[in-house]
């Protein structure tokens, strides 16, 4: 949704999810995202994600939960 664009939305999303999950126990969560999603890539970055990797269509993430 374009309106909702810029504001921080995702990224606050990414971050509450990371923290259920910590919550949970899970000590690594992986994303991927397109190869021209710039905003998700910068998002998952900002959420401490770090790229581990890419194929022909996508790039991987991941993220190490520190209890």
């Amino acid at each position: 949704m374009e309106s909702a664009r810029g504001h921080g939305y995702a990224a606050e999303a990414v971050e509450q999810l990371v923290e259920i999950a910590r919550r949970a126990g899970v000590t690594t969560i992986r994303a991927d995202t397109e190869l021209d999603n710039i905003a998700s890539s910068v998002t998952l970055q900002r959420a401490g994600f770090h790229q581990v990797g890419a194929d022909s269509e996508l790039l991987h993430y991941e993220t190490n939960i520190v209890r």
